[in-house]
């Protein structure tokens, strides 16, 4: 079934025609570059900035997508993933870069997940990611305040970028991501890379002033007792 709708106030979907697609695509996203603050030429360049940083972590927690290639009037790219069973996570590399994650999930509903990522260094040893915010799908401004990535169905603010930790489901959320942290250090365990240097990276201080940070902190002191 054909979907065709507009995205109004940054939320509201509207049905609209249907546009004709290029043939060997399935969906297209039409973006307005209409502003009173800047240039049509201005957007673009600030959007092309945040689409060259995107890598291997922006689609690894994107169940149906393996592959994204961008092309822009001025340059290329390709994320590509592959993804290998390691207990009960999946260690996925991005083929261009080389780069590794290995990413655990949890099933919170019918159809919703949540999942932590460590990155690891060229020895497999976990290392700092290059960034540490949340995401919900895709990335917000929420700083994790850990060494990880994560991703939950959070209940976000209208903008995405922000969401409430007090939020009933946000709430519930953090205890299972809590949970999903622990079931991974035994994990870690077994495969042999619970090292000093990987302890280093963990959350072992109190009082991180994030909710986030201070439940991994718990959980962390609660599986290694």
């Amino acid at each position: 079934q054909d979907f065709n709708f507009v995205i109004e106030n940054l939320i509201i979907p509207i049905k609209i025609e249907a546009k004709k697609i290029e043939e060997g695509y399935t969906t297209m996203f039409i973006l307005p570059f209409a502003s009173q603050k800047f240039s049509k030429e201005e957007i673009f360049k600030k959007v092309s900035n945040e689409v060259e940083n995107l890598d291997v972590s922006t689609i690894m927690f994107l169940f149906r997508l393996k592959t994204a290639l961008i092309t822009t009037p001025t340059w290329d790219k390709s994320i590509s993933l592959s993804g290998k069973k390691k207990e009960d996570a999946i260690q996925y590399t991005d083929k261009e870069s080389n780069t590794n994650y290995l990413v655990f999930r949890k099933k919170v509903s019918e159809s919703e997940y949540c999942s932590i990522a460590y990155r690891l260094d060229a020895d497999n040893d976990i290392t700092e990611p290059h960034r540490k915010y949340v995401s919900s799908f895709f990335q917000t401004e929420v700083l994790s305040g850990v060494n990880l990535i994560i991703d939950a169905p959070f209940v976000l603010a209208t903008t995405r970028e922000t969401f409430d930790y007090d939020d009933p489901k946000n709430q519930e959320l953090l205890q299972s991501i809590k949970a999903l942290f622990k079931d991974s250090i035994k994990t870690i365990k077994k495969l042999g890379i619970l090292t000093a240097y990987t302890i280093s990276k963990m959350p072992l201080e109190e009082n991180y002033g994030n909710d986030l940070a201070q439940i991994l902190y718990e959980g962390f002191k609660e599986v290694m007792q």
